[in-house]
């Protein structure tokens, strides 16, 4: 009698997690994982206005963030993609900038993340963030990086 191993693949599908974070004033923040099970896809595209509509068809019901190119601002140029692509979430232009606004984004580009936090937090806050809040987006950002 002659026995066979039989050979079979067993697929593992990455789990998808989401970072809670619970912060109140005077308090720890609590930091949990969550696990992700349902859910759509999130595409990214680019092009001109026309390219974009060409392409709209193709993305099923994903969520869009989409990168529009054109010669300079255009006014409404987000609802006119949003017609397009109702699924767009996030709508932005491509188009050529004056020197001092390229350079204030490459700047902000070489920042480590914790700095780029801060950064961001002054332009929204107009002050600089507390030593427990730059300790939340550390924790949350290592733990991020973590499942990556």
């Amino acid at each position: 009698m002659s026995q066979t191993a039989m050979n079979r693949t067993i697929t593992i599908a990455p789990v998808r997690k989401s970072v809670i974070v619970e912060a109140s004033p005077g308090k720890p923040a609590r930091v949990r994982t969550v696990p992700i099970r349902a859910g759509r896809r999130l595409v990214d595209v680019a092009g001109t206005l026309n390219e974009l509509r060409a392409k709209a068809a193709t993305l099923g019901d994903a969520w869009v963030r989409a990168t529009v190119r054109t010669n300079g601002p255009v006014p409404g140029i987000a609802d006119e993609i949003r017609a397009i692509i109702p699924n767009a979430v996030h709508v932005t232009s491509d188009y050529p900038r004056a020197r001092g606004e390229e350079d204030a984004a490459t700047g902000l580009m070489t920042l480590r993340p914790r700095d780029q936090f801060a950064s961001f937090y002054r332009s929204k806050h107009g002050s600089e963030p507390s030593p427990e809040v730059l300790a939340a987006f550390e924790e949350v950002y290592l733990a991020v990086e973590g499942e990556v």
